[in-house]
Order: C-alpha cells, then structure tokens, then sequence
C-alpha cells in the first residue's frame, strides 16, 4: 500500500509540472514530430514538443510516459517501473517496468530475479543479452563464495560442491570455469596449502586441462622444498625420496642438502661426532662445503673437551695440540695461540684500568698460573676505582662480593664513611646520620654523631617524629581559656591528625571560642566569613614568632577549620570534642542573647565546618554526638563553637624552634 502511495504521488507530481509547463497547439504535425524525438530518445525535446501542444490528444500522458523513462535512464529504476505500472496500457509502458525491474533487481546483485524479469520481455532492447550475461555473474558470485569457502576451511568441507561447480561453463568460454580453478590452485600452492592444490590439479588433470598433471608433481617438489626451508628434514626426505624414485630432477642433489642440514642440526645441537660422521660422507662425495664443515665439528669438539675438561683431566699443552691438529681451520689456529698471550694481555688490561677485559681473560685462563687471584685482583681494584670516584654503593658492593680477599671488609666500612660525609656536605643529613650510626667504632663515626650539630638535630627530629605522630597531642600556642584572664592565658592542646613528611595536620583538642560563622545572616564563603578573620588576624597573637614560622599557609590562610570533607575522615572520638570554659561562657552569653534559654536546648560542644548548608546562609556542624549536620545552622549564631585546624612543620615546642 505504501509503494502504491508512493508511486501514486509521483505520478500526480508529474501531471502538475506536465500543468504548469503550458499548453501548446492543437498540431497533428507537432504531435507527429514529438512522437519522432521519443522514439529518437531525445527525451527532454520530446517533452518540451508535448508540452506545447497542451490538451492535443494523449500528450500528457505522454510527458508523464517520457519523464518515467528519464527516471529509469538515470538509473532509478525502481521509481521508474513503479511509476510506470499506472501506465501500463499506454505506449510500451508495460515492457518498461519489466524492463526497469530487472535492471532494479540486477543492481541489487538479485541475479536470478533478474533474470526472471528479462524472460519476461525477451525481445525488448537488450534483455536476451543481459539475461545471457547474467548467468556469468552468477558464476562468477558462486565461485567467489566456493573460492571463500575452500581457502579459509579444511580439505574436507572444502571439497564440497568443487566437482559440481567444475562441470559449469561460462556463456563465452568453454574453459574460463578451469581457468578460475587453475589460478585458485596456483595461489592455494602460493600459500602452502599443497593438500588443496593437489586436489585441484587432479581434477584439471582429469579434464587435461593444461599442465594440471605436471602441476601436481610439482606441488610435491613445492611442499617437499617449503618442509626442508622450514626445517622438517624428516618429511622432506620422505618426499624428495619419493620425487628422485620418480624421477624427478634434481631430487637426488636435495637428498643430499638434507644431508648436509642433517649434519648442520647435529653440529647446532652439540653431536659433534654424529655431525663429523654426516660431514665426512658427505666430503667423501665431494658435497660442497663438506670439508670444511668436518673441522668445524673437530673444532667444537675441542672446545667441548676444554669447556668440561680443561684444566682438570686435560693440561694445556694437550689442548694446544688438539686446536693445532685441525689444519686449515683459522679459528683452531689462532686458539692455540692465543694461551701464550692471554696472560701477558690480562696483566696490561689491568695495569690500564680495563677491569672488565682483564676479569674476562683471566677468567678463561682458569687455573693457568695464579690466574684465579687475578680476577679477584681485578675486582679490588675495581672496586678501589669505584670509591675514589665517589661510587660508594657500587664501591661497597665490589668489596662484598670479594669476601676475606686482603682488606675488603674494612674497605667496605670505608665506603660506608665516605658515603656519609659526602651526604653530610650535599646537606641529606638524616641519610648521613643513619650511615654514621651504623659504623659504630669506625674511624670516628661515633665522635661525628656526637659532636656535629646537623647530627644533634637529627637526632632530635628524630624524637619529634614520635611525639608528632599521627593520633597524638602536642602543644604549642597560648589563649585564654579557663575564663580567669588573671593568671595569664593557658597552653592550647593539638591532635595530630595526619603526618606527610615532616608536616602534620592538627586540630585543637577543644573548642576554644564561640563565635558566629558570619557577622550577619547571609551567604557566606570561607575568605569573607568572619571565623576566617578572626583566626589569621587576632588569633595570630596566641602563637610566638618562632611558632608562626613553621605554619604552612594552605591557600585558605594559616589557621582553618575542617571543611565537611574532610571531618569525614576522622574518628568518632575525634569529632566529639569539650570545650574550653572561656568557649563556654561565650556560647552561654551568646545562648542567652538569643532568648533560647528555657527553651529546652542546651548549649553544646558543636563546632562549625567550612562547608555550606542546605540554604544560603546555612553552615555546616558538628554536632555534640560527632555526626556531621549537613543541612547546618545559621551562620550567625554566635552560640557555636570553633576548633582551629593548621598545617605545621614538626618544631621544638619547648625550645621555639
């Protein structure tokens, strides 16, 4: 219904422009002429004709019959038969939309369709044709899915449908079809897949379709060659074998480079006389490379007897005759020189320093003279080297590594002491300490420790570490808080709430005062609330010089309080605090001033946070029971309490520093 809607409005759309074209004369001539230009195809000309004649005869439905066809040249054909199934009775409206249609279905690649449709005007311009060539596309398709399926699945599910897709010919070739499955072996073989090729040219060479049974002989000397490049020399054989009693040139040469990479794979694998009797057949029969392969094995043997045997069962000047007997070869030559010299070498490399080339020649000396006291030679002096260029790990390491070998042990002390005077001067005076402490009576570790005054100090940071840890109290700071402004101002108490280095995050153990969060009810950031000017202005003065040094300025001032975040982190038994009786007495008056007493409310340890409430002039609290009051109170109440936060470098409270 929707198609018949759609093509319905095409036609009506195309009666309006064939209306608003105009009307032209009432002329049989001019009707004759126009009919002439549709059947020349000249369309465009055809319709401007018809358009002049107007309401002469059919001529609208001939422009509306043109335009269908434009729609179908251009390529829209199924527009166009749609359109044209409404003109079915008129001209050759009716070929046209099967001819349309099946043009449609065969750009849709619905081959059979379409060939469905061309039987249906078989005479009309080129349909016999296109059917005709239709039916080599759909070989064409079938193959390509065949050709998938063979090359990405096994032997076995890939067989099927082959022989049937064989037998079928191509409308201008008898052999185009071999022809695809030729090349398809060809590049089945190009992957080293020889079972499907083999297949393949069986059955070309059953139909004896060019060198098919040529071709899968040399399908075997392909896999045959593909096993011995790959390394299975064993399958190789077995087909080369196989080829050479055939026949087959060249087959009996490849025999015999499985030979030789026999012979190879032994020498690799260390069968050195396994190897040697290959090789020595081989050179018999004049292999090239054969003789020379024969010393290498005798070689390796040598080198075998003096790795597993040298110098315990076997002595030098043996093993100088064994490299000396294999003529020709340069390497067995030049070794058997080679003792004579690696001594004198190993002396003069370590005279100049080269630790490493000396270490490495007196090691392959073994027990040749005192060669064995020369590595460890070579490892002192390195490791001297090394301490006095101020490498003093790896200097300790080097003596570790060379246990009672003359004074390493106390060397070892040495680069420990060094290490720490030089971390002294570089001003990393924890790390020196710690390295002077560990020497105990060396040299005069313990006087340093004793008198330098960087060491004194860290020995007292030491401490301060402990008494500043994470969950205990210090004190530092003075203000007013037993309510008695007689006897002077008392110490503040701290909780050390976090330790980061040598900075800690502190709370006071109680509210020291009341006071309102802002001086009016209203919207109050941290930076304009009066609790932020109280405490980095007046409140400065509860703190000595000394102790305002070592205050960290957070961004948000030196002295804060917690934001609801961060009161989040604390223990219950942290969040409940007292208060001081001067912070008692203020919130008293403040409760009073208020007209809150006889209420039934109380006046209560809770604390602001720098933390809006639910509402604008809401500020978080702590309450007396240590829960967070997220929807807050109003920030003017002066009956709150404060508990001073601040991040403080650890000092000496004792001694201001």
């Amino acid at each position: 219904m929707r198609a018949y809607k759609g093509a319905l409005a095409l036609l009506l759309a195309l009666i309006v422009l064939i209306t608003l074209s105009g009307c032209g004369k009432s002329d049989a001539d001019k009707y004759a002429e126009a009919k002439k230009l549709l059947n020349a195809g000249q369309y465009d000309k055809a319709i401007e004709a018809f358009t002049e004649l107007r309401d002469y005869s059919d001529s609208e439905k001939y422009i509306t019959y043109i335009k269908c066809l434009q729609l179908g040249e251009r390529g829209e054909y199924r527009d166009a038969a749609s359109a044209l199934s409404y003109l079915e009775d008129f001209a050759q409206a009716r070929l046209y939309a099967a001819y349309y249609t099946a043009r449609a279905l065969e750009a849709e690649e619905s081959f059979e369709s379409a060939q469905e449709e061309y039987s249906k005007v078989p005479t009309f311009r080129d349909s016999m044709q296109r059917r005709t060539l239709l039916g080599d596309r759909i070989l064409d398709r079938d193959f390509g899915e065949l050709k998938l399926r063979f090359t990405g699945a096994s032997l076995a599910f890939g067989q099927r449908g082959v022989t049937d897709m064989l037998e079928k010919k191509y409308s201008d070739s008898e052999t185009r079809m071999y022809e695809n499955f030729y090349q398809l072996a060809c590049d089945v073989e190009s992957a080293h897949d020889f079972d499907k090729a083999r297949y393949l040219f069986g059955l070309l060479a059953e139909k004896q379709y060019k060198d098919s049974e040529k071709r899968m002989r040399d399908t075997d000397w392909s896999e045959a060659v593909y096993l011995l490049e790959s390394g299975y020399l064993s399958k190789a054989e077995q087909m080369f074998t196989a080829l050479n009693e055939s026949g087959y040139a060249g087959a009996d040469q490849k025999l015999l480079e499985i030979q030789f990479a026999y012979g190879v794979q032994k020498l690799d694998g260390g069968y050195y006389s396994d190897a040697e009797n290959i090789f020595a057949s081989l050179a018999e029969q004049g292999y090239p490379g054969s003789a020379e392969m024969l010393n290498e094995c005798r070689y390796k043997q040598a080198l075998q007897v003096e790795e597993y045997y040298y110098p315990y069962t076997i002595d030098q000047q043996t093993l100088y005759e064994m490299y000396k007997s294999i003529e020709g070869h340069e390497a067995a030559q030049a070794r058997a020189a080679e003792f004579e010299e690696s001594y004198a070498l190993g002396l003069q490399k370590l005279d100049e320093g080269e630790f490493d080339d000396a270490r490495e020649i007196f090691t392959a000396l073994g027990t040749y003279s005192d060669s064995a006291d020369m590595i460890s030679e070579c490892s002192y002096r390195e490791a001297a080297a090394l301490l006095e260029a101020g490498e003093y790990e790896q200097a300790a390491l080097a003596f570790s590594g060379l246990g009672a070998y003359r004074d390493s042990a106390a060397q070892i002390s040495e680069c420990a002491y060094r290490k720490a005077a030089a971390l002294s001067e570089q001003g990393l005076y924890e790390d020196a300490y710690d390295l002077y402490y560990a020497l105990g009576e060396y040299s005069d570790a313990y006087e340093i420790l004793a008198s330098d005054p960087q060491m004194q100090r860290v020995a007292k940071l030491r401490i301060l570490r402990i008494q500043w840890a994470a969950g205990e109290r210090v004190v530092f700071g003075r203000t007013e808080q037993d309510g008695n402004t007689t006897n002077g101002a008392e110490p503040i108490e701290w909780i050390v709430l976090a330790a980061q280095g040598d900075t800690r995050l502190v709370l006071s153990a109680d509210a020291l005062f009341a006071m309102g969060y802002s001086d009016s009810w209203k919207q109050t950031d941290w930076e304009d609330s009066s609790v932020n000017a109280y405490l980095n202005g007046e409140f400065l003065s509860a703190f000595s010089e000394g102790e305002r040094a070592n205050f960290t300025d957070t961004g948000i001032g030196c002295l804060f309080v917690l934001s609801a975040e961060e009161a989040r982190t604390l223990d219950a038994q942290t969040l409940i605090c007292g208060m001081s009786a001067q912070c008692l007495s203020q919130a008293q008056a403040a409760f009073a001033d208020a007209g809150l007493e006889g209420s039934g409310r109380t006046v209560e340890a809770a604390w602001w946070l720098r933390s809006e409430g639910a509402d604008a002039g809401f500020e978080q609290y702590v309450g007396v029971d240590g829960a967070i009051n997220t929807y807050g109170d109003f920030n003017d109440m002066e009956y709150r309490c404060v508990r001073p936060a601040l991040l403080v470098n650890i000092f000496d409270t004792e001694a201001g520093e």
